[in-house]
């Protein structure tokens, strides 16, 4: 949880500076050596580390040397964990599944190499094509750990996900040359 409300903090650094210094941090001092998080309210291990690298990477300010290793381990677990199809499982050998992708997806997006992101998304596309995302197993468990059913929780965060794609993309013409509407 502090990952996502030092994210949503960014949406405003200046005004909450010493706060975002502080939550990253405080993430950066809990990160484990392989760049993993402890267990928070999903069941995949990638679910803390996108939005860490979210919030690390949004900050528009000076980082300290323990933020940039703590993108750099993350960064590095995510690049290291992706499955031969593309896409990621919720545990070190788990097969794909389509909310660890999406995941996944919205982490690489903050680095340079596009191959990631295009697998990533070739296996949500494919996902979305045959049914995998909708009604997919849900992540969310609660601090016991009892698991919650979110039917569309797969969808919603497919949909974040090839966002964030959206814009890390270079912006398209259409045939007269002109740029689509609504894209950067």
């Amino acid at each position: 949880m502090t990952a996502a409300v030092v994210d949503a903090l960014t949406v405003r650094p200046h005004a909450h500076t010493g706060r975002i210094r502080a939550g990253l941090s405080y993430l950066a001092a809990r990160q484990r050596p392989d760049g993993s998080f402890p267990p928070d309210w999903s069941s995949s291990r990638l679910h803390t580390v996108f939005r860490v690298l979210l919030a690390a990477t949004r900050n528009g300010g000076e980082r300290s040397a323990e933020v940039h290793r703590m993108v750099r381990r993350s960064m590095r677990l995510v690049l290291a964990r992706q499955n031969g199809d593309g896409g990621w499982g919720r545990q070190e050998g788990d097969a794909s599944d389509v909310i660890s992708t999406a995941y996944g997806l919205i982490a690489v997006c903050g680095q340079d190499d596009p191959g990631p992101a295009i697998a990533a998304s070739a296996f949500l596309v494919e996902a979305e094509h045959d049914g995998r995302v909708r009604g997919a197993r849900s992540d969310s468990i609660g601090p016991r750990p009892f698991v919650f059913t979110v039917p569309v929780l797969a969808d919603i965060f497919t949909v974040l996900a090839l966002g964030h794609l959206a814009r890390r993309t270079t912006p398209a013409s259409d045939i007269s040359g002109r740029q689509l509407a609504g894209v950067r």
